[in-house]
């Protein structure tokens, strides 16, 4: 149910159903005031994400948006625990992710941090011509055994210990120029 009550979106109960899958949403978002505040909460109980992944978690987005609101916010994404399951049925859990993040003008710009281990930055470029992404993963010295986040995407026949540390670069280009 949305009701709208003197500007304010009013989001009481929005729910979609894939099959098994659901999203829930709840919250408010102010319309009507300059900046105009956001919050929203998700519950996703193996809610497809593209073909092959499920997601499952309780989301809070929480934004401040500016004119035009489509090119203008500042937000940050927030789940205690959350997992995803692939075609295979295997789940990976995640704890503790944060996701501040703001666009200017379409040029998107967000941190994130996931569990102990893992931070990073990215970027998403889409104010005119070919968009452009850049990102950087950047893994805290963590012993193997601490950083589920991390060892769950290891290989079962992989036996492997120690400490872990690292990063990761995607250095800027389009999508096309991605070396996937």
């Amino acid at each position: 149910v949305l009701n709208l009550v003197e500007g304010k979106l009013q989001v009481r109960k929005l729910r979609f159903v894939q099959g098994e899958g659901t999203m829930g949403i709840v919250g408010s978002w102010d319309t009507r005031s300059r900046p105009g505040a956001m919050q929203m909460r998700f519950s996703s109980k193996d809610f497809r994400l593209g073909r092959e992944l499920l997601l499952s978690g309780e989301f809070t987005w929480v934004a401040q948006r500016r004119e035009p609101f489509w090119r203008n916010w500042t937000g940050t994404l927030s789940s205690p625990a959350f997992y995803l399951k692939d075609a295979k049925g295997r789940a990976y859990r995640f704890a503790d992710l944060s996701l501040p993040a703001e666009s200017n003008e379409m040029v998107l710009t967000s941190r994130v941090r996931l569990g102990k281990a893992l931070s990073g930055s990215a970027g998403l470029d889409l104010s005119g011509g070919a968009p452009k992404v850049k990102a950087k993963l950047h893994i805290a010295p963590v012993l193997l055994w601490e950083a589920q986040e991390i060892s769950q995407l290891l290989p079962p026949w992989l036996k492997a210990a120690g400490r872990i540390s690292g990063e990761l670069t995607l250095k800027e280009g389009t999508l096309e120029d991605l070396p996937l």
